[in-house]
């Protein structure tokens, strides 16, 4: 992608910071979330907490940002503070 924007010359100048292993980290396996069709709205379901004792969060939570690190965050975020309510 910054190839294409930016050109080649600008891309051989950038060096990765961070590698992740997150295709070969048991339990994960490079998997992300995904709703089936017609059951996005079940997201709403895992940000729900238990006996307002146990909170939930994740980017499979985020009915906006779900599959992406800032929905993770951002669910974080939300149950810390429902948490911290509680």
């Amino acid at each position: 992608e910054l190839k294409a924007l930016l050109g080649v010359e600008f891309a051989r100048k950038l060096t990765p910071l961070t590698r992740s292993h997150w295709r070969t980290t048991p339990w994960i396996g490079g998997a992300y979330s995904i709703a089936r069709p017609g059951f996005a709205a079940s997201r709403a379901k895992l940000r729900d907490s238990i006996a307002q004792k146990v909170f939930f969060a994740g980017e499979a939570a985020s009915e906006q940002s779900f599959s992406t690190a800032h929905g993770a965050y951002a669910t974080g975020i939300a149950a810390a503070e429902a948490f911290l309510k509680a």
